[in-house]
């Protein structure tokens, strides 16, 4: 009898060691994660290292340039494969303010309809794309630098 609850008072601990070191990679992560800024880029090619030439131009911007990022995410609305390239856009430009040495400003808008964000796609002569469903979504970026605005069209 002794040596059955000595099993049990065994795996009792063994689990609650495996939760408690679990619990403590999760912290050591969301730890990293949030005060280190440390990324790494281990594709083949370098898909997500931003090369000299951009890091160059960003350290040497003469003025302040606003980036609006406009993204439907309304699950809805947007194609999965869509989210997941509007998700690497967007990533992207967190990467360019990062390396523009607070050159470049970051402005992420969810033009939903009757939404300030959508006047302000509006404002900026931004058209929501229509889809084969039917549905407006947007991924677009308008770049402002001083009060020059060009949009860019993502395709």
């Amino acid at each position: 009898m002794k040596s059955s609850n000595q099993k049990k008072h065994k795996y009792i601990l063994s689990f609650l060691a495996i939760l408690a070191f679990l619990i403590i990679l999760i912290n050591i992560n969301f730890f990293i994660d949030t005060y280190v800024n440390v990324r790494v880029d281990v594709t083949k090619d370098k898909l997500y290292t931003l090369s000299s030439g951009t890091i160059n131009i960003l350290n040497n911007l003469k003025q302040t340039v606003t980036i609006r990022f406009y993204r439907t995410y309304n699950k809805n609305r947007m194609p999965v494969a869509l989210r997941t390239y509007a998700s690497r856009i967007k990533s992207l430009l967190y990467e360019y303010v990062k390396a523009s040495n607070g050159k470049l400003i970051l402005e992420v808008y969810d033009p939903e309809p009757d939404s300030d964000a959508e006047e302000s796609a509006i404002i900026d002569n931004i058209q929501p794309k229509t889809l084969t469903t039917g549905e407006k979504c947007y991924i677009f970026t308008a770049v402002i630098p001083l009060e020059v605005l060009e949009v860019l069209v993502v395709q």
